[in-house]
């Protein structure tokens, strides 16, 4: 399946080749995924930023 240098590759497969580069529409480069665990890691982080800052109010109100 080789493709010589300066020539497209079927649109089918989303790849277009411009001398040695070759350009990938969005889908293709991402494999159609988009950032899935994003959203639990912020959701994690929150929490536990939470968490923390709680624990650092309690812990100071009761030493004093």
């Amino acid at each position: 399946m080789g493709y010589e240098s300066g020539t497209s590759m079927p649109e089918e497969m989303g790849m277009e080749r411009q001398g040695d580069e070759v350009h990938l529409n969005e889908t293709e480069a991402t494999g159609g995924v988009k950032a899935q665990g994003v959203r639990y890691v912020l959701g994690f982080s929150l929490l536990l930023v939470v968490i923390a800052m709680s624990a650092i109010w309690i812990i100071g109100s009761i030493l004093r």
